[in-house]
């Protein structure tokens, strides 16, 4: 059976977590959350399937599995099947803002692994199969009833059943079958196959914590001439793998130790490598953890482009006593030896380390004062960042939001 336990949220130790189920095995936490968490009804998240920015599909089991991809009309949804049926909608955490908060719970794992929350609806009996995923998962009950069967060990054998239209495994053995109810959580680490079924009307909101794969380190190491010739052969299910971690102090900083020790200890390098050269693999992976794990990205901003020079930026940040920065833009920072950096979507500002209170406020706020802003813009590489924000429309003004 799977080991449960239960536990306010508030009250589990992330530590302990950490030490004994990240990465290592599956947990139900029962209890976990009270319901006044979950204000997203059903109706919301289909008018979020609507959207043409928004990533969504309809699932049916009834008789065969059929597959659609959003975005739906309103006829579309209407005549929503009363069972065999599921809604699946991704990334609601950067369109509703009760969502994204719910995923600050998570904070104790650094959120460089943290994908979206991904959120299905379904009526009696829907399902999406027994599968696997490549990444850890907090499956997070909060309306109705689900019955989740799962291998309590990784899958032996993840091939699937290519004549369907989603991805179901040809052999599902599961070790242990359970119900949960709204504020119990699953927690499932990479590659351990399980099937879902809602016994009544029912959501799930799925935190998903993915890492890169280790085929992509790879591909750094080679372009950086840190290895001579490819080591492994890796598979799309080959990851970046932390069963180690601890919880962090801040949850946007990548640990330049702890988060490269991974790299080091899979592909043997700690003694091959020089500190300039982990340093420089580090910057790489950095980029490499800030980009998206989506090609689609969220379009929201209002402004206009603006010139490279501080005077025409600091004119153009005077409409307004407060910006917003899109939710979408991953932002990390960290402390090195000699400076501290940025990665945002894929690239790198290095900073004087004297600089790193406010670039911590910078990865940790989505609203941003003239004055904090300004104060940015008195560094040559503030006035870079600020440059490629605005001309990239990540950032606007608050009130035309």
């Amino acid at each position: 059976m799977i080991e449960s336990i239960q536990c306010p949220w508030s009250d589990l130790d992330p530590a302990w977590f950490l030490a004994n189920f990240w990465q290592k095995k599956p947990v139900l936490i029962r209890g976990a959350f009270k319901l006044d968490h979950f204000s997203l009804t059903p109706d919301e998240l289909a008018g979020l399937a609507l959207e043409p920015e928004v990533d969504s599909r309809k699932i049916t089991s009834r008789s065969e599995w059929t597959l659609e991809e959003g975005p739906f009309e309103e006829s579309d949804l209407v005549g929503f099947p009363k069972t065999h049926a599921t809604l699946l909608v991704q990334e609601v955490d950067q369109w509703i803002d009760a969502v994204f908060q719910f995923k600050t719970q998570f904070d104790f794992i650094p959120r460089w692994r943290t994908d979206d929350v991904m959120v299905s609806y379904a009526t009696p009996e829907g399902s999406v199969g027994a599968h696997v995923d490549y990444y850890d998962v907090f499956l997070v009950q909060t309306l109705g009833t689900r019955r989740w069967k799962i291998e309590l060990s990784k899958s032996q054998d993840e091939s699937f059943n290519q004549s369907l239209p989603i991805r179901i495994l040809n052999h599902f053995k599961p070790d242990t079958s359970f119900i949960v109810k709204p504020g119990d959580v699953v927690y499932l680490p990479p590659h351990h196959a399980h099937h879902g079924v809602a016994l009544s009307e029912a959501m799930t909101w799925s935190v998903g914590f993915r890492s890169p794969s280790l085929a992509s380190i790879q591909s750094i190491l080679l372009e950086e001439n840190l290895i001579p010739s490819l080591r492994k052969n890796l598979t799309e299910g080959d990851r970046y793998q932390d069963p180690h971690l601890k919880p962090r102090k801040f949850p946007n900083e990548l640990l330049y130790e702890e988060d490269l020790r991974p790299i080091l200890d899979e592909f043997s390098l700690e003694s091959s490598l020089s500190d300039e050269e982990k340093q420089r693999l580090f910057i790489s992976f950095g980029n490499l953890v800030s980009q998206s794990f989506r090609e689609k990205t969220v379009a929201l901003s209002r402004s206009a482009k603006v010139q490279a020079t501080a005077k025409d930026i600091r004119h153009h940040l005077e409409k307004s006593p407060s910006w917003l920065i899109q939710a979408n833009v991953r932002r990390f920072f960290s402390s090195l030896p000699n400076e501290v950096v940025l990665f945002q979507n894929g690239k790198s500002f290095h900073f004087d380390s004297k600089v790193c209170d406010w670039l911590i406020k910078y990865c940790d706020s989505d609203q941003f004062s003239l004055e904090f802003l300004t104060e940015i813009l008195s560094t040559s590489t503030g006035l870079t960042l600020l440059t490629e924000i605005l001309n990239e429309n990540l950032l606007f003004q608050e009130e035309s939001f």
